[in-house]
């Protein structure tokens, strides 16, 4: 009879406090996250530098970008059709779909594509097909390629509908003498963002995520003190934040590698430090200031950052020319970042 009436007490107990667990529960469960990856890879066999190492970088680099656990993968400057065929080959064996979409330049000899990809985790739906726009107007070398936007759809579990965006712009060259970017090319560059703002503003979907290379700080450069200013933003950056009410996830979450966190650094790349070596100095992207030019923009209600900073960092022994050399995989760190959603109740689908 003891042992029965101290069964009955456990029980009621047990009772009484696993309602409480439950509740801890459903609130964990009232929010959903999303890891989320932008690299530029520099797979681009135009560049003498680049092809040197090309093949083997590509071998390294669906693992090194599996590795980021990311759910959503947005990778810019994969030019050629037959080494996006291979990545998006190797990264379907791990777990990823792909949406992309050829169109290749009319410009000889090399005729690139726009080397854009967006990968997404087995799970997330892609639903609908993929869209495309060349950018209206580029400038030198870009006419090479063909350059634009990339976006597609995709339904996430327990969140929803996500319009996925990627692109990379043109570049302002930096003026070694006069310790300053050529801002002649600042009007085309200006005309690229209004697209890729385009064409986020028409999505219908409640969220909106874009990640890719924009080639230019969030600051203005101060020539005369050689840094950027923080007071005042570039007029690209504000167009893709300011103007269309985008969020940095930089500033959303603490970075790691704040407060630089350059996805641009011409002191700690390896890459960048070979292109101007092997090069003899001509070519000077080397010396243009170390920035932070990849981002991952959000847009949505009630969006919240978990944590963010650069990724890929890890450095490669690649053989480039018959020889073994110590190298990070791109001329870009990779940017990555962890978002939480508010969770769509699954009873009623909302």
């Amino acid at each position: 009879m003891l042992r029965s009436l101290q069964f009955l007490i456990v029980l009621l107990i047990s009772v009484v406090v696993a309602p409480a667990r439950g509740d801890d529960s459903a609130k964990v469960s009232s929010r959903a996250n999303l890891v989320v990856l932008t690299y530029n890879a520099f797979l681009l066999g135009a560049d003498d530098n680049s092809n040197a190492s090309l093949k083997a970088r590509l071998n390294h680099l669906p693992d090194a970008l599996s590795r980021t656990a990311a759910d959503i993968i947005f990778v810019q400057e994969v030019w050629s059709k037959g080494d996006r065929k291979s990545l998006v080959k190797a990264m379907r064996k791990r777990g990823y779909l792909a949406a992309d979409m050829e169109s290749r330049s009319w410009w000889p000899p090399y005729f690139l594509g726009n080397g854009l990809l967006i990968l997404v985790r087995d799970g997330i739906s892609i639903i609908n097909e993929p869209q495309f726009k060349s950018f209206d107007e580029v400038i030198g070398n870009d006419r090479f390629a063909n350059k634009g936007v990339l976006k597609v759809t995709v339904n996430v579990p327990r969140i929803g509908r996500i319009d996925l965006l990627t692109s990379q712009t043109s570049y302002l060259p930096f003026d070694l003498k006069r310790k300053d970017f050529d801002f002649t090319r600042q009007a085309t560059m200006l005309g690229q963002i209004r697209q890729i703002s385009s064409m986020v503003k028409a999505g219908s979907s409640p969220y909106k995520i874009f990640g890719g290379d924009i080639n230019t700080h969030p600051y203005v450069w101060d020539a005369g003190s050689g840094q950027f200013d923080p007071s005042r933003l570039t007029p690209e950056y504000n167009e893709l934040t300011q103007s269309l009410h985008m969020m940095d996830s930089f500033d959303l979450a603490k970075s790691h590698c704040a407060p630089s966190c350059f996805t641009w650094d011409n002191e700690r790349n390896e890459q960048i430090k070979r292109s101007t070596k092997v090069s003899g100095g001509t070519d000077i992207s080397g010396y243009a200031p170390s920035s932070r030019i990849d981002f991952i923009l959000v847009a949505g209600a009630d969006i919240k950052g978990l944590r963010s900073g650069t990724a890929i960092e890890e450095t490669f022994e690649i053989a480039v020319d018959g020889k073994v050399e110590t190298l990070h995989l791109s001329d870009h760190f990779g940017w990555l970042t962890e978002l939480s959603f508010p969770a769509m109740d699954l009873a009623h689908g909302k």
